[in-house]
């Protein structure tokens, strides 16, 4: 079990659920189904140790991501769009960079991030990112 990650993911979902609840519109359910599949499958892969459960979790990940790409497709403001577009490939980033900094092999005395500040990162940003759609989506 990873405690940061497992109580991320639960306050990740508790904040998302709200601006969901906030920001409801019946046209986003696909967004909403997905969304909360995601933290769910984060929610039970990070509080168990368990392979399947980390599998999917990854896939579920790797689909919402394409489901979000259409999302911030159908977002009209420019501004928006780009913040949508620059939050989702920085939260792909700070997961693949998470996933590497338990390979590298680093000298005493150089300081990195610890890899679940960067994966924690993608939870913070999951909710902001659900946040700027839940705002700029046509209603």
């Amino acid at each position: 079990m990873n405690n940061t990650l497992y109580y991320s993911s639960i306050l990740a979902g508790i904040a998302i659920l709200c601006i969901s609840i906030l920001g409801y519109n019946r046209k986003w359910i696909p967004l909403y189904v997905a969304t909360y599949i995601a933290i769910f499958t984060s929610i039970v892969n990070h509080g168990t140790t368990n392979q399947i459960a980390r599998i999917m979790d990854r896939v579920t990940i790797c689909i919402v991501a394409i489901i979000y790409l259409y999302y911030i497709s159908r977002i009209g403001d420019f501004r928006y769009k780009f913040a949508a577009y620059s939050i989702l490939g920085i939260m792909i980033l700070s997961y693949f960079y998470s996933k590497t900094l338990s390979l590298i092999k680093i000298s005493p005395g150089v300081n990195l991030p610890d890899k679940n500040q960067t994966h924690f990162l993608s939870h913070v940003l999951a909710v902001v990112l659900f946040g700027i759609l839940t705002v700029s989506l046509p209603r």
